[in-house]
C-alpha cells in the first residue's frame, strides 16, 4: 500500500493531484461550464482538517487552494441527473447527480494519505463531497457550494487527531474559464 504525504489542511489539493482516468476534456456528459474553483476558509480558522469546521458565509476569507474543473450533466427526462466534475491532468473525477432542482451533488475519493500533522505514519482514507448550485449561462454562469473532505482513520499513530473527522469548506468560482482551458 502506498501513501501520500500531504499537510492536513486541503486534500482537494491533493486530489487534484490524484491518479484518474478522466481528464477534463473526456468528462462524461454535456458541459453545463468551466470553472475556476476556489476553496476559501474564514481567517483565522485552524490549519486543521482535523478540527476545523468553519462557516463557510462568514467574511472575511482566505483562498486554501483552487483548480479548474469542467462540470456536465447527463440529461434525464425526469427527477435527478447524473453528473461529473472533472478536474483535468491527473485529478480525481467528482461523481453523483443534478437534482431536479439544480443542485449538484458530487463525490470523489482521493484514495490515501499520511497526515503528517497527526504523526508521520498517520495513514487515512480521504472522500471528498461537493455541493453546490450554477447560477447563469455561458461566460456568465458561477458555481457556489461547499466541498467536505472526510478522513477515516485506517493505521499508525495519529497523535491527537480525532479520527474520523471532517471539515467543511466553501467552493466557489472565481470566474468562468473558455472550455478548451484545462
Amino acid at each position: 500500500m502506498t501513501a501520500v504525504h500531504r499537510p492536513l489542511l486541503v486534500t482537494l489539493a491533493a486530489l487534484v493531484l490524484a491518479c484518474s482516468g478522466t481528464s477534463e476534456s473526456t468528462c462524461p456528459g454535456e458541459p453545463v461550464g468551466s470553472f475556476r474553483l476556489e476553496v476559501s476558509v474564514p481567517d483565522g480558522a485552524p490549519p486543521s482538517a482535523c478540527t476545523a469546521e468553519p462557516p463557510v458565509v462568514d467574511p472575511p476569507t482566505r483562498v486554501v487552494a483552487s483548480f479548474v474543473a469542467k462540470l456536465t450533466v447527463e440529461p434525464a427526462a425526469a427527477g435527478s441527473s447524473p453528473a461529473a466534475l472533472c478536474p483535468g491532468g491527473r485529478g480525481a473525477t467528482y461523481y453523483g447527480s443534478r437534482a431536479a432542482d439544480g443542485t449538484y451533488t458530487l463525490e470523489a475519493s482521493s484514495g490515501l494519505a499520511v497526515l503528517d500533522r497527526c504523526g508521520s505514519n498517520c495513514s487515512v482514507s480521504a472522500v471528498e463531497h461537493v455541493t453546490g448550485v450554477v447560477t447563469g449561462e455561458g461566460a456568465a454562469a458561477t458555481f457556489a457550494g461547499t466541498l467536505v473532505e472526510r478522513f477515516e482513520y485506517l493505521a499508525g499513530n495519529c497523535g491527537a487527531c480525532a479520527l474520523p473527522c471532517a471539515a467543511t469548506y466553501a467552493l466557489t468560482s472565481a470566474a468562468s474559464v473558455p472550455a478548451a482551458s484545462p
